[in-house]
């Protein structure tokens, strides 16, 4: 396991449900291996309900297991995505 260094995920120009499985299990194995991930949002110009929720509940694991997930540069059209669902704190 690697402890020292920050895994960095880059976020897909649409983040749909066909993709969430795929990032769900990218982002599990890099917390099982580093003890933080950086998820890039700066690419994102269109996201789903589903694909928030799997970012809102990767947080919350990661949090809950001492691993850090933060997000980097979220994209206006993610900030709004979440706004709408009320999620826009996690995103800050």
């Amino acid at each position: 396991m690697t402890e020292s260094a920050a895994h960095r995920i880059v976020l897909a120009e649409r983040c749909t449900i066909a993709t969430v499985a795929a990032l769900r299990d990218q982002i599990a194995k890099n917390l099982e291996q580093y003890a933080e991930c950086v998820i890039a949002g700066a690419a994102v110009r269109a996201i789903d309900t589903a694909m928030l929720q799997l970012l809102v509940v990767a947080k919350r694991t990661a949090d809950k297991t001492a691993r850090r997930l933060s997000f980097e540069e979220p994209s206006s059209e993610l900030l709004q995505a979440a706004e709408l669902l009320g999620l826009r704190a996690y995103f800050a």
